[in-house]
Protein backbone atom coordinates (compact mmCIF):
# COMPACT_ATOMS: atom_id res chain seq x y z
CA UNK A 1 0.00 0.00 0.00
CA UNK A 2 1.14 3.77 -1.17
CA UNK A 3 0.87 6.10 1.82
CA UNK A 4 3.15 8.80 0.66
CA UNK A 5 5.03 9.67 -2.65
CA UNK A 6 8.62 12.20 -2.62
CA UNK A 7 9.24 13.34 -6.00
CA UNK A 8 9.21 16.11 -8.42
CA UNK A 9 6.19 17.44 -10.75
CA UNK A 10 7.68 16.37 -14.22
CA UNK A 11 4.30 17.38 -16.23
CA UNK A 12 0.44 18.34 -15.62
CA UNK A 13 -3.02 17.22 -16.92
CA UNK A 14 -5.59 18.64 -15.46
CA UNK A 15 -6.40 17.98 -11.73
CA UNK A 16 -3.76 14.78 -12.64
CA UNK A 17 -0.02 15.22 -11.33
CA UNK A 18 2.83 12.89 -12.35
CA UNK A 19 4.76 12.95 -9.73
CA UNK A 20 9.18 11.76 -10.97
CA UNK A 21 10.75 9.63 -7.93
CA UNK A 22 13.69 9.39 -9.86
CA UNK A 23 12.89 5.57 -10.71
CA UNK A 24 9.10 5.83 -11.27
CA UNK A 25 6.88 8.34 -12.56
CA UNK A 26 3.40 8.19 -10.40
CA UNK A 27 0.12 9.61 -11.59
CA UNK A 28 -1.43 11.35 -8.98
CA UNK A 29 -5.39 13.00 -8.83
CA UNK A 30 -5.68 16.00 -6.76
CA UNK A 31 -8.30 18.68 -5.49
CA UNK A 32 -8.15 21.57 -6.74
CA UNK A 33 -6.95 23.77 -3.80
CA UNK A 34 -3.82 21.09 -3.68
CA UNK A 35 -2.94 21.73 -7.48
CA UNK A 36 -3.34 26.12 -7.14
CA UNK A 37 -0.68 25.26 -3.76
CA UNK A 38 1.51 22.97 -5.89
CA UNK A 39 1.38 25.63 -8.60
CA UNK A 40 2.55 28.22 -6.56
CA UNK A 41 5.46 26.59 -5.04
CA UNK A 42 6.66 25.34 -8.84
CA UNK A 43 6.42 29.21 -9.68
CA UNK A 44 9.09 29.90 -7.36
CA UNK A 45 11.07 26.70 -8.34
CA UNK A 46 10.40 24.10 -11.17
CA UNK A 47 12.10 21.76 -9.56
CA UNK A 48 11.00 21.59 -6.55
CA UNK A 49 11.01 17.93 -4.74
CA UNK A 50 7.49 17.72 -2.76
CA UNK A 51 5.62 15.24 -0.21
CA UNK A 52 2.00 14.18 -0.83
CA UNK A 53 0.44 11.75 1.36
CA UNK A 54 -1.33 9.05 -0.64
CA UNK A 55 -4.38 7.59 -0.59
CA UNK A 56 -4.62 4.78 -2.87
CA UNK A 57 -7.93 2.87 -4.39
CA UNK A 58 -7.73 -0.43 -5.79
CA UNK A 59 -10.06 -1.48 -8.68
CA UNK A 60 -11.05 -3.77 -10.97
CA UNK A 61 -9.75 -2.15 -13.50
CA UNK A 62 -7.07 0.13 -12.27
CA UNK A 63 -5.13 1.64 -9.30
CA UNK A 64 -5.88 5.56 -8.23
CA UNK A 65 -3.08 7.30 -6.37
CA UNK A 66 -5.18 10.75 -4.88
CA UNK A 67 -2.67 12.97 -3.69
CA UNK A 68 -2.98 15.50 -0.77
CA UNK A 69 -0.26 17.80 1.02
CA UNK A 70 -1.21 17.29 4.69
CA UNK A 71 -2.70 13.95 6.42
CA UNK A 72 -5.81 15.84 7.04
CA UNK A 73 -6.63 16.51 4.41
CA UNK A 74 -6.79 13.36 3.03
CA UNK A 75 -8.47 12.09 6.08
CA UNK A 76 -11.48 14.27 5.60
CA UNK A 77 -11.33 12.78 1.98
CA UNK A 78 -11.41 9.71 3.47
CA UNK A 79 -14.28 10.34 5.53
CA UNK A 80 -16.28 12.15 3.17
CA UNK A 81 -15.84 8.94 0.35
CA UNK A 82 -16.90 6.35 3.14
CA UNK A 83 -20.34 7.76 3.42
CA UNK A 84 -22.87 5.67 1.49
CA UNK A 85 -23.70 6.84 -2.36
CA UNK A 86 -20.41 9.11 -2.27
CA UNK A 87 -17.14 7.80 -3.37
CA UNK A 88 -13.91 9.09 -4.29
CA UNK A 89 -15.27 11.21 -7.45
CA UNK A 90 -17.63 13.11 -5.65
CA UNK A 91 -15.22 13.51 -2.02
CA UNK A 92 -12.60 15.24 -4.23
CA UNK A 93 -15.27 17.56 -5.57
CA UNK A 94 -16.09 18.65 -2.71
CA UNK A 95 -12.71 18.81 -1.16
CA UNK A 96 -11.54 21.19 -4.18
CA UNK A 97 -14.34 23.76 -3.01
CA UNK A 98 -14.38 23.44 1.35
CA UNK A 99 -12.05 22.46 3.95
CA UNK A 100 -13.34 21.26 7.17
CA UNK A 101 -14.64 24.52 8.48
CA UNK A 102 -16.12 25.39 5.55
CA UNK A 103 -18.27 22.12 5.31
CA UNK A 104 -19.21 22.36 8.72
CA UNK A 105 -20.27 25.57 8.18
CA UNK A 106 -22.39 24.67 5.61
CA UNK A 107 -23.55 21.52 7.58
CA UNK A 108 -24.64 23.30 10.51
CA UNK A 109 -26.73 25.70 8.92
CA UNK A 110 -28.42 23.17 6.75
CA UNK A 111 -27.77 25.18 3.75
CA UNK A 112 -27.90 22.56 0.74
CA UNK A 113 -27.94 25.45 -1.66
CA UNK A 114 -24.36 26.37 -1.44
CA UNK A 115 -23.65 22.97 -1.39
CA UNK A 116 -25.23 22.47 -5.23
CA UNK A 117 -22.69 25.08 -6.48
CA UNK A 118 -19.80 22.48 -6.49
CA UNK A 119 -20.16 20.43 -9.44
CA UNK A 120 -21.46 16.92 -9.23
CA UNK A 121 -23.19 18.07 -6.24
CA UNK A 122 -27.48 18.09 -6.40
CA UNK A 123 -29.98 18.66 -4.31
CA UNK A 124 -30.40 15.29 -2.89
CA UNK A 125 -26.86 14.80 -2.66
CA UNK A 126 -26.30 18.23 -0.62
CA UNK A 127 -29.10 17.03 1.44
CA UNK A 128 -27.81 13.72 2.14
CA UNK A 129 -24.17 15.17 2.90
CA UNK A 130 -25.80 18.02 5.55
CA UNK A 131 -27.34 14.84 7.33
CA UNK A 132 -24.12 12.91 7.03
CA UNK A 133 -21.56 15.54 8.55
CA UNK A 134 -24.19 16.07 11.27
CA UNK A 135 -24.51 12.42 12.19
CA UNK A 136 -21.05 12.06 12.05
CA UNK A 137 -20.31 15.56 13.50
CA UNK A 138 -18.11 14.71 16.29
CA UNK A 139 -15.66 12.82 13.98
CA UNK A 140 -15.51 16.04 11.51
CA UNK A 141 -15.15 18.21 14.80
CA UNK A 142 -11.94 15.86 15.64
CA UNK A 143 -11.03 16.60 11.90
CA UNK A 144 -10.97 20.52 12.31
CA UNK A 145 -9.39 20.36 15.64
CA UNK A 146 -5.93 18.08 14.01
CA UNK A 147 -6.05 20.78 10.94
CA UNK A 148 -5.78 23.78 13.33
CA UNK A 149 -3.64 21.58 15.36
CA UNK A 150 -0.99 21.46 11.89
CA UNK A 151 -1.60 25.26 11.11
CA UNK A 152 -0.14 26.27 14.13
CA UNK A 153 2.76 24.07 14.05
CA UNK A 154 3.00 25.32 10.89
CA UNK A 155 2.92 21.28 8.98
CA UNK A 156 -0.02 22.22 6.85
CA UNK A 157 1.08 25.47 4.79
CA UNK A 158 4.96 24.45 4.63
CA UNK A 159 6.05 21.63 6.78
CA UNK A 160 4.96 18.56 4.61
CA UNK A 161 4.72 20.66 1.46
CA UNK A 162 8.54 21.11 0.56
CA UNK A 163 11.15 18.40 1.21
CA UNK A 164 13.58 18.93 4.23
CA UNK A 165 15.25 16.21 5.77
CA UNK A 166 14.14 16.14 9.62
CA UNK A 167 10.63 15.15 7.50
CA UNK A 168 11.78 12.17 6.00
CA UNK A 169 12.30 10.74 9.19
CA UNK A 170 8.83 11.49 10.29
CA UNK A 171 7.54 10.41 7.14
CA UNK A 172 9.69 7.25 8.58
CA UNK A 173 7.68 7.51 11.73
CA UNK A 174 4.32 7.82 10.49
CA UNK A 175 5.02 4.29 7.86
CA UNK A 176 5.82 2.52 11.24
CA UNK A 177 3.03 3.78 13.53
CA UNK A 178 0.63 2.82 10.17
CA UNK A 179 1.87 -0.82 10.22
CA UNK A 180 1.78 -1.00 13.96
CA UNK A 181 -2.15 -0.35 13.80
CA UNK A 182 -2.61 3.14 14.39
CA UNK A 183 -5.08 5.33 12.55
CA UNK A 184 -4.23 8.38 10.95
CA UNK A 185 -5.80 10.89 13.05
CA UNK A 186 -3.79 9.09 15.85
CA UNK A 187 -0.63 9.63 14.33
CA UNK A 188 -1.66 13.19 13.22
CA UNK A 189 -1.54 14.09 16.65
CA UNK A 190 1.50 12.86 17.93
CA UNK A 191 3.11 13.91 14.69
CA UNK A 192 2.22 17.78 15.90
CA UNK A 193 3.67 17.10 19.43
CA UNK A 194 6.77 15.73 18.15
CA UNK A 195 7.42 18.50 16.28
CA UNK A 196 6.54 21.32 19.22
CA UNK A 197 9.57 19.01 20.54
CA UNK A 198 11.66 19.62 17.89
CA UNK A 199 11.02 22.98 17.48
CA UNK A 200 11.51 23.73 21.19
CA UNK A 201 15.05 21.74 21.05
CA UNK A 202 13.92 19.26 23.52
CA UNK A 203 15.39 16.31 23.55
CA UNK A 204 18.51 17.13 21.72
CA UNK A 205 20.04 13.79 21.71
CA UNK A 206 16.87 11.60 20.26
CA UNK A 207 18.23 11.74 16.77
CA UNK A 208 17.91 8.74 14.94
CA UNK A 209 14.61 7.51 13.42
CA UNK A 210 14.29 4.18 16.05
CA UNK A 211 14.42 7.30 19.11
CA UNK A 212 11.49 9.15 17.29
CA UNK A 213 9.41 6.17 16.57
CA UNK A 214 9.90 5.19 20.51
CA UNK A 215 8.85 8.63 21.89
CA UNK A 216 5.79 8.64 19.60
CA UNK A 217 4.80 5.65 20.84
CA UNK A 218 4.97 6.90 24.57
CA UNK A 219 2.68 9.64 23.61
CA UNK A 220 0.22 7.51 22.24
Amino acid sequence: MISGIRGSISRKAGTRLYVDTGAVEYEMIVPLNVLERVERVLLENSEAELFFHVHQQILPEEHRLYGFLDPQQRELFRTIQDIKGFGSTLALSILSHLDTRGLLAICESGDAKHLVHIPRIGKSTAEALIFEVNRKKKRFLKLLELEEGAARAGLSESGELLAEPEDETFELVRQALIQLGYKDTQISKVLIKLDKDRSAGLDPNETSTSDWIRKALQLM
